[in-house]
């Protein structure tokens, strides 16, 4: 999301504070396009076997309709307070595709177990449900960095900025979130994820 950045979602927000509607369209449409990117990619790399299934388009679809849904609810005043919202129903939003992908997976006679993914940086769908879970329980410095870099897709920069802290701390949160991610999901049946984050 390179053409996106803290000091668009500034003028975005400024501009809704002036009346115009249109902003709060941008806003919606960047989380929009972050999401698609962070399906598609998963759907790609992290989940081959999830192309065979005709519907994930309408998957795709009915999670950008509820994450507007969501957005329009809360009245947004700061880029930290939009951009955190906004990442954590990106997360929110992958891991409802996720367990539906699974659930298909399953109708559909194809358990993860019984088809597991070929390359190295492949997920299984259980593997994909439990990471998105194990996000929303990092502690709250980590996952405020974790959201705004991996789910929104900001720099390492933006992030700082945003979160008011320096280069070094962002880094350091973020480096404490994978070990600690990895740590908690290499003991769960679905497996660890080394270095897939």
């Amino acid at each position: 999301m390179a053409e996106w950045n803290t000091t668009h979602v500034e003028a975005c927000l400024a501009r809704i504070r002036d009346g115009d509607a249109s902003a709060r369209e941008e806003l919606f449409a960047a989380c929009r396009r972050r999401l698609e990117l962070l399906v598609r990619s998963a759907l790609h790399t992290k989940y081959p076997n999830v192309r065979r299934l005709a519907d994930t388009q309408d998957v795709l679809q009915d999670v950008c309709i509820r994450l507007d849904a969501a957005l329009q609810t809360v009245p947004v005043t700061t880029a930290k307070h939009f951009l955190c919202l906004a990442s954590n129903h990106i997360r929110y939003a992958l891991l409802e595709f996720a367990r539906e992908v699974r659930k298909r997976e399953r109708e559909n006679g194809r358990p993860p177990a019984d088809d597991p993914p070929s390359p190295a940086t492949a997920f299984s769908t259980d593997e994909m449900v439990a990471f998105h879970e194990e996000v929303d329980r990092l502690p709250a410095d980590e996952r405020e960095v974790f959201w705004l870099t991996y789910y929104f897709g900001l720099s390492r920069d933006d992030t700082a900025r945003v979160l008011g802290v320096s280069l070094g701390t962002v880094k350091l949160r973020w480096a404490r979130a994978k070990v600690r991610l990895s740590e908690r999901l290499r003991d769960r049946p679905a497996g660890g994820f080394g270095g897939k984050i």
